[in-house]
């Protein structure tokens, strides 16, 4: 009997799943990967911001992370991976785009002190009165 897999979501997650599976059971199994939207890559994908391309999602996925690379290269793909030139990751709030407070993990801030300039009044106030919730 031939083994039919199904992987829910396109994401990096579901790619890399899929790929695995397809290693494990080899070319025989069926492997399916289902995604809502018209495109495979979930968060990770470029987005126009007034003419400039943005790079926008999960930051780690800028080859900092060493599976990336090493997936990139058993799938074949490694000259296709652009790194950035100088390009610091960013982040858009309150109608404007700055780099990203420094104190982060994978971009998510350590402390909300770490937000400082980022959020508007009415968004720090319901940080600061996230622990009594």
């Amino acid at each position: 009997m031939t083994a039919r897999v199904a992987v829910v979501g396109g994401g990096i997650s579901g790619l890399a799943a899929a790929h695995r599976l397809r290693t494990l059971l080899g070319p025989a199994a069926r492997v399916d990967v289902l995604e809502q939207r018209g495109r495979v890559g979930g968060v990770l994908h470029t987005v126009d911001l007034a003419g400039v391309p943005f790079d926008v999602g999960a930051e780690a996925f800028l080859a900092r992370r060493p599976e990336v690379p090493a997936l990139l290269a058993e799938l074949g793909l490694t000259d296709l991976l652009v790194h950035p030139t100088g390009a610091a990751a960013s982040v858009r709030a309150a109608g404007r785009t700055g780099p990203l407070p420094p104190g982060t993990l994978l971009g998510v801030p350590t402390s909300a002190a770490r937000l400082d300039g980022l959020l508007s009044a009415e968004g720090a106030a319901a940080v600061a009165a996230e622990p009594g919730r």
